[in-house]
């Protein structure tokens, strides 16, 4: 059959990829946004809570940094 194929554009997949990039400069392997951070259930210890500029945004957002992926919590994993 025909080849087929999605491409996620818009506001969302830049922030998302903006967000990914601070990984780092921050010596981070994770960065969260604060609302996907709390949607994930993730404490805010032992993370630190960083406001980041945003390439294009007037102003930055919040984002909590986790050095290591095994701090998750069990369920976000």
């Amino acid at each position: 059959g025909p080849a087929t194929g999605l491409t996620a554009i818009g506001d969302t997949v830049k922030l998302a990829s903006r967000i990914e990039a601070l990984c780092k400069p921050f010596g981070a392997e994770l960065v969260a946004s604060a609302p996907a951070a709390a949607v994930a259930g993730i404490a805010p210890a032992p993370w630190r809570r960083e406001r980041a500029p945003i390439p294009g945004r007037d102003d930055g957002i919040d984002v909590f940094v986790g050095p290591t992926a095994d701090r998750l919590p069990s369920a976000a994993r």
